[in-house]
């Protein structure tokens, strides 16, 4: 037998001896994290979040409309993650039908801090919060954090967004 053969025996054997005696590789824990649509900022911090653990977490991902359902998902049990925007969670807190929901749940780490900025065409002639009185103005569906953020501030200037 050749010397280069033989090492590749000696190898095999010794692979195969290791293997037979180590204890049985531990299982990598599972999480579902939800985020929000697939081509958001949530979804995309998901995604690196996913990369970043994989030897310690099998991160699955899963969308949703948003930060209503987020919370409501992981009070219920049917996600262990959630990204949720803060000011939706201030939100609830301050309504009493929430708070054995919320007492379901926790924050476990703030990602990040969101800079809510308003922009208008030139020609909109919107200079203040009372100028957006009778207009249309985007502020995201009903259970999406943002439409939350939009519907905090514009009604602290008694705008109605609905």
């Amino acid at each position: 037998m050749s010397t280069r053969r033989a090492l590749l025996v000696g190898l095999v054997v010794a692979a195969s001896t290791v293997a037979a005696v180590a204890p049985p590789a531990m299982a990598v824990p599972q999480a579902k994290i939800l985020t929000a649509s697939s081509d958001g900022t949530y979804n995309a911090l998901a995604k690196s979040l996913r990369e970043a653990m994989k030897d310690v977490l099998d991160l699955e991902i899963g969308l949703s409309a948003g930060s209503g359902e987020n919370v409501l998902m992981v009070a219920m049990g049917s996600a262990d993650l959630a990204m949720v925007q803060l000011d939706y969670l201030t939100l609830l807190a301050q309504k009493p039908k929430f708070k054995e929901m919320l007492s379901e749940i926790q924050v476990v780490a703030p990602l990040y801090f969101e800079e809510v900025h308003i922009v208008v065409r030139k020609k909109a002639k919107i200079k203040t919060f009372k100028d957006f009185r009778r207009k249309k103005i985007g502020v995201g569906s009903g259970a999406s954090g943002s439409y939350f953020s939009a519907s905090l501030l514009l009604g602290q200037h008694a705008i109605d967004v609905t």
